[in-house]
């Protein structure tokens, strides 16, 4: 039998009336050494974190063939799971960490840490639609323990905008007034503190959509992004589409509504 170093569990999302939140339920990780074992109990199909039903009020998210994640600077094989509605996952390593883990979801490649406990995450410049769900790599989450069994932390807040109409979606985009929103950023895993990286952040990210998006007159369909958790004041939102025509509106995101870690804001229906 494979043992593993570590068990983590990540938050899901959570709703209420006006927000929804990002499951109570719980995505599991185990950590362990040796070659990649990406072939085992592997499963054909989604390659993504996603959002699943919803059980009493809050959404279900499952881990994936694909994701990986960074633990103590190092990014993992794939993961290991044994369904498509995986809540566990394990994670082996070309070597095996040690504690304390520093764990970040998804893994970022190619970006220098800033020392110990510190490791660069990103929010998506690009956020590419999928049905029913946000990007794969836009849940961005992180624990910092020495325990084998832990929690995910939520590192972002996921807005539902139900759209419906007659035209065709080319891309929208979402710009904050006040402060960036992507780009790389530097994460203390230990205190949770987000330092943006100087030259490489933006105060917009888009949603973009690979053939466009056909509405329908008479049945909205949500549209999910992510933002990092934060009071923002208000988030500017321009929806292009083919045709050439826009709808601009704005998301208040003040002291009273700001982006909460594993909350799923729900807008009322954008016609």
């Amino acid at each position: 039998m494979k043992k593993y170093l570590l068990v983590l569990a990540a938050a899901a999302l959570f709703c209420t009336a006006c927000e929804d939140n990002t499951s109570n339920a719980t995505l599991t990780l185990a950590l362990g050494g040796g070659p990649n074992p990406s072939s085992v109990n592997a499963v054909e199909g989604e390659t993504r974190v996603g959002i699943g039903d919803k059980v009493n009020g809050y959404y279900q998210l499952y881990w994936t063939p694909g994701d990986k994640v960074l633990c103590n600077g190092e990014i993992s094989h794939d993961a290991i799971i044994s369904n498509k509605r995986a809540a566990v996952a394990g994670f082996n390593f070309a070597n095996t960490p040690s504690a304390p883990y520093s764990i970040i979801f998804p893994a970022v490649e190619g970006v220098t840490s800033k020392g110990a406990n510190c490791y660069p995450v990103r929010f998506l410049a690009e956020q590419k639609y999928t049905e029913g769900t946000f990007d794969r790599d836009a849940a961005v989450m992180y624990r910092y323990t020495s325990k084998r069994s832990s929690t995910l932390k939520h590192l972002t807040g996921t807005i539902r905008m139900p759209i419906s109409g007659e035209v065709t979606i080319s891309n929208i985009v979402i710009t904050s007034p006040s402060k960036p929103i992507s780009g790389i950023f530097d994460l203390n895993c230990e205190t949770g503190e987000l330092t943006a990286h100087e030259g490489s952040v933006s105060n917009q990210t888009e949603i973009v959509f690979e053939n466009g998006l056909q509405l329908k007159a008479d049945k909205a369909t949500p549209i999910y992004f992510t933002v990092p958790v934060g009071v923002y004041g208000k988030l500017d939102v321009v929806i292009n589409t083919t045709d050439n025509q826009e709808m601009n509106f704005f998301i208040t995101c003040d002291e009273s509504k700001p982006i909460r870690a594993g909350i799923v804001r729900q807008l009322g229906d954008i016609q």
